[in-house]
């Protein structure tokens, strides 16, 4: 089961996970900062928290006919809708380029559809 992609400004998304590993990816950009960021998947209605652990490596793949960077992983032990909660989405730096002149010329990324996608 995958989903997304989920808009990281946007409150209390839905999300249908099975029981696996995850991984979580940032969409349309090839290098993320993730400083401060962090969310977490609330199951159902029970006081039950998933935290993703950030990853050290920064893998990239393609979703959605994009870039995906992956930032973390997820360890869903039970399926179940679960609501995500994203803690200080702006302190999320993207770049969209591997070239440092094409990005400082370059307009800044429209941090208002930045999405991320589970999977």
């Amino acid at each position: 089961m995958q989903g997304g992609p989920f808009n990281i400004h946007k409150p209390n998304q839905k999300v249908y996970l099975t029981t696996g590993i995850y991984g979580i990816r940032v969409l349309g950009c090839r290098y993320v900062k993730v400083n401060d960021f962090s969310m977490s998947l609330r199951r159902g209605n029970t006081n039950t928290i998933i935290k993703p652990k950030k990853t050290l490596w920064r893998t990239g793949s393609y979703e959605f006919k994009k870039i995906a960077i992956k930032i973390m992983v997820l360890d869903v032990e039970h399926s179940g809708n679960y609501t995500i909660e994203f803690e200080n989405p702006k302190s999320l730096r993207v770049i969209r380029s591997h070239f440092i002149l094409r990005w400082l010329f370059k307009k800044k990324f429209p941090y208002e559809s930045l999405e991320i996608y589970i999977g």
